[in-house]
């Protein structure tokens, strides 16, 4: 997901969330469940889904994040931005919505990304 669709559908949901978090409110009428979640999966999945991203959020305002994200070093590859988030959207909109403006990471080289990656898809797809 690239930074905009995060901020659209992440933030803007967790921005909804601070402002009538509590849970009595229905999430299943917000822009995020009905125009991002349910197009993607089943209603259980979406709720599942939904349910899991609060509680982070929820446990990152209350602990502080816990899980560093992993970013890529991509500098080497002039792309026109020096590091691409890997893993981490959720946390890194959490983060931003609570009002940090540092999160812990973990940096891998692009060497080790593209090593990770075609691991990756040899154990899922056996090539």
């Amino acid at each position: 997901m690239n930074s905009i669709e995060a901020e659209r559908w992440h933030v803007g949901f967790l921005w909804e969330y601070g402002d009538r978090g509590d849970s009595s409110c229905d999430y299943e009428k917000s822009a995020y469940y009905r125009d991002y979640l349910a197009p993607r999966y089943d209603p259980k999945a979406a709720q599942r889904r939904i349910r899991s991203f609060l509680s982070l959020y929820e446990g990152i305002r209350r602990e502080g994040l816990r899980t560093p994200i992993i970013v890529a070093d991509v500098g080497v590859l002039d792309l026109g931005f020096r590091y691409f988030r890997f893993d981490g959207c959720h946390r890194v909109s959490a983060c931003k919505v609570l009002g940090m403006t540092r999160v812990a990471a973990r940096i891998f080289d692009t060497e080790v990304v593209t090593l990770w990656s075609r691991m990756r898809d040899w154990i899922r797809f056996g090539r």
